[in-house]
């Protein structure tokens, strides 16, 4: 799927939250140390469709809200007072919006785990019909409580619809102005149109927070390491994290990869992504970035999906100087097709020299960005193996990686 162009999203945070029983509005409420709301904007951010964000939240909680993002995203963001009702939020914050035309997206702002990549799926999706949302079939047996009893409800052909929702600026308008009172969000208001809406794929782990056993869920979530949120806490037992997420568990597993370049003088140095200044570089079909094969492998085996050479064959006309991030994004496509995310990433580069510490950071970062994890989802250590071996005669240089990958199941 090509990058849909970048557009403007609507954050309706402006609710009290009175299920959710706190004394603070229900978006302000802490999460590692932050508003939900301000992870929130951060995820938007991350997927890359965005433009720009107009945010609602309840009167005299804006600079609350400003202080809680980065100065950098702070001139893109757009903080206003709600309205009482969400339809009164979305409405305010479209007349704030700039450009009011093309496709406008509206996100929850107590949906902070929202996966960039699920972002711009709906923005992409919008673009060809005019409105879009994600949805997840119902698989529990569901009932109608009336009174002292309850009915059988069919669940064929439920589903569970999420945000964010992207509309059309001219739908939106027009479904905002609609009479319907029982539409309880943009989807259902351009239903009332009659205009369609097309569904993508939900994510049992977009969790709305309602109640505080959703923040609990959620602390779980974001203390694995999500893949925006850069957050200080970590779990001593990673097991405490396996509690249910939207009637599912989430599937783990641990990946091993290796793998070794010989040295040569037609350079340059690739390792993680990084051009290093050195008199000679690593030989191989592709550019030889063995830090970048070692972590691919490491996640297609943990993901059962075979080794490098399957997916990445030496010798193929595709893969002649392919970089590795390349190879590391066409790897995290491939875990997303079959429903696995990399989480976190550990690797070890041997080599003699040059001295790779000055460069270990950028090649997080250059690992990250293509496996979308921020860059503390990724270490990068580097040692030497003094002077023995073929790493210590520079002959080449080897590395290591361990992957922890998860899915819903």
């Amino acid at each position: 799927m090509s990058m849909p162009a970048s557009i403007p999203f609507i954050v309706p945070a402006a609710g009290r939250g009175t299920r959710f029983g706190s004394d603070l509005p229900k978006a302000f409420v802490s999460l590692q140390g932050r508003p939900l709301v301000a992870w929130t904007i951060e995820a938007l951010w991350q997927s890359g469709v965005v433009s720009s964000m107009v945010v609602c939240v309840p009167k005299g909680w804006q600079d609350a809200l400003i202080r809680s993002i980065s100065p950098a995203m702070q001139p893109l963001v757009e903080v206003i007072v709600g309205g009482d009702t969400r339809r009164a939020s979305v409405a305010r914050a479209k007349d704030a919006l700039r450009p009011k035309t093309g496709l406008i997206g509206v996100h929850d702002g107590v949906r902070p785990w929202v996966r960039p990549a699920l972002v711009a799926q709906v923005v992409a999706a919008a673009k060809q019909s005019g409105a879009a949302c994600p949805a997840l079939p119902v698989d529990d047996a569901m009932g109608r409580l009336d009174g002292d009893g309850w009915d059988v409800v069919e669940r064929r052909g439920l589903v569970r619809l999420q945000t964010p929702q992207v509309v059309d600026g001219d739908l939106l308008e027009r479904a905002l102005a609609c009479g319907e009172e029982q539409a309880v969000d943009e989807s259902a208001l351009v239903r009332c149109l009659g205009h369609p809406v097309a569904f993508v794929d939900g994510d049992p782990a977009n969790i709305k927070v309602t109640r505080p056993a959703d923040l609990e869920v959620l602390k779980r979530l974001f203390a694995l390491h999500v893949p925006w949120a850069g957050g200080q806490e970590s779990p001593a037992d990673r097991s405490q994290v396996l509690a249910g997420i939207g009637g599912h568990e989430l599937s783990w597993r641990t990946g091993f990869g290796y793998d070794v370049h010989r040295l040569d003088e037609t350079g340059p140095l690739h390792l993680g992504g990084v051009t290093i200044p050195s008199k000679r570089g690593l030989s191989g079909h592709s550019d030889g970035d063995v830090l970048c094969h070692a972590v691919a492998d490491a996640l297609l085996g943990a993901a059962g999906l075979g080794d490098i050479g399957e997916h990445f064959p030496p010798g193929h006309e595709e893969t002649r100087g392919m970089s590795g991030c390349t190879i590391l994004s066409r790897t995290e496509a491939l875990l997303e097709a079959h429903r696995w995310k990399a989480c976190f990433v550990d690797s070890v580069v041997v080599c003699q020299e040059p001295r790779l510490s000055p460069y270990r950071r950028a090649m997080a970062q250059a690992m990250a960005d293509s496996l979308n994890l921020t860059v503390d989802g990724v270490s990068v250590k580097a040692t030497t193996t003094e002077g023995l071996g073929f790493c210590g005669r520079q002959e080449g240089i080897a590395a290591h990686a361990v992957v922890m990958v998860c899915r819903p199941t």
